[in-house]
């Protein structure tokens, strides 16, 4: 045998449900700015090493699964670029162009640091970089004698 108050609790569940479900199936399908834009595109992947290479080895398997990881999932295309020095993909990178199509680079973690310091004749701005990753964990060591102008910082 049911209250009255009870009878109020069991309409009020069933409004309460019933008004959620209208809202859920009435809500309008939200789309994927991001999806859309990279659905049915290519992606290039620069590969500024010969081929064979460790660091080629690693972008192509980058590319062979990153295209997975993507909203739209764009199919990667692979282009590789031996310049000197690997600057070519950072050069490419980093000039004014029309954006036709999304390019990734690959090169090696201290060429974000080679305009830094001056070893080459780098044309490119590694602060309009967005890194993305690394393939591997590398410890990178900077060594200088006590002649020299560089200095470590302040001393105690």
């Amino acid at each position: 045998m049911m209250t009255a108050d009870g009878m109020k609790v069991s309409v009020m569940r069933r409004w309460v449900v019933s008004l959620w479900l209208t809202i859920a199936l009435c809500a309008p399908a939200l789309a994927d700015p991001v999806e859309d834009f990279y659905r049915g595109r290519n992606v290039t992947l620069l590969i500024g090493y010969t081929v064979a290479g460790g660091y080629d080895t690693y972008a192509r398997v980058l590319a062979h699964y990153l295209g997975r990881h993507i909203p739209g999932n764009p199919t990667m295309c692979r282009k590789t670029w031996p310049a000197p020095g690997a600057c070519g993909p950072p050069t490419f990178c980093t000039t004014p162009r029309p954006r036709t199509a999304p390019v990734i680079g690959t090169f090696s973690r201290g060429m974000a640091m080679e305009p830094l310091i001056g070893a080459s004749s780098t044309q490119f701005d590694s602060r309009k970089f967005s890194w993305l990753g690394s393939g591997t964990d590398e410890v990178s060591t900077c060594v200088t004698w006590r002649d020299t102008p560089v200095r470590a910082g302040p001393t105690r």
